[in-house]
C-alpha cells in the first residue's frame, strides 16, 4: 500500500502535530506513508498581500510553492526520526520505508517544468499538489489531513464549494474515488 498524505499547513500550529500524525498513521493499514505539508498561515499572508495589490498569478503561485520549503523544514525539525526526500528526481518505482513516514519536499516533484495539469494560480493548493503526487507515484490512496471538520456526507464538489478543498484537485489526474478527507483530531483518551 502506498499512501500520499497531505498535512494541512494550519495543523503546523498544533504543538502535538507529530504525535497526532504518528498515531493516525499507526491506525491505518501498513504501507508507505509519503507526506507533504501545506503552507497554512504563511501562504495565507501572501494571499492577503495579493488581495491588496495583485501580482502576476503564475509568479505568485510559484512564490508560494517555494515558500513550502519553509513549512517542510519546520516539520523536519519537529519530526527528526522521519525519512526525508529533499532532492529529486522522485521516480514512481522508488521504494519507501513502511516503518517510518517519509516527508517529501514539494519542489522535488512539482515545479514549472513538471507538466502538472493544474492551473498555476490560487485555484491550486497543496490539496491538488498531493493528488498530483499520488498520480505520479501510482499511490493506492491520497489522504488530506485537515484541521477543520469534514462533513461526512459531503461530495467533492460540495467540499470545493465550502472551500475545504481546492477546485484544482479535480484536474490533478488522480481518481477522486481514491482521495480521503479527514480532520486530524486529538488522540482518544
Amino acid at each position: 500500500m502506498r499512501r500520499v498524505i497531505k498535512v494541512g499547513g494550519s495543523l503546523l500550529l498544533r504543538p502535538d502535530l507529530v504525535p497526532l500524525v504518528t498515531h493516525w498513521i499507526e491506525s491505518q493499514p501498513t504501507g508507505e506513508n509519503l507526506i507533504i505539508v501545506g503552507g497554512g498561515e504563511l501562504i495565507d499572508a501572501i494571499r492577503h498581500l495579493d488581495a491588496i495589490e495583485p501580482a502576476d498569478a503564475s509568479e505568485t503561485h510559484w512564490r508560494c510553492v517555494r515558500l513550502l520549503d519553509h513549512t517542510f523544514e519546520h516539520l523536519i525539525a519537529r519530526a527528526p526520526t522521519w525519512n526525508v526526500v529533499s532532492e529529486g528526481p522522485l521516480e514512481p518505482d522508488k521504494v519507501f520505508s513502511q516503518d517510518t513516514p517519509t516527508l517529501i519536499r514539494v519542489g522535488v516533484f512539482y515545479s514549472p517544468d513538471a507538466q502538472a495539469p493544474m492551473p498555476h494560480d490560487w485555484r491550486t493548493t497543496t490539496d491538488a499538489i498531493a493528488a498530483f503526487l499520488a498520480h505520479r507515484l501510482g499511490a493506492d490512496e491520497a489522504v488530506l489531513l485537515k484541521a477543520c471538520e469534514i462533513p461526512a456526507s459531503a461530495s467533492i464538489p460540495e467540499l470545493i464549494q465550502q472551500r475545504i478543498v481546492d477546485e484544482a484537485i479535480t484536474m490533478a489526474g488522480y481518481p477522486m474515488s481514491q482521495i480521503r478527507f479527514e480532520q486530524l483530531s486529538p488522540n482518544p483518551t
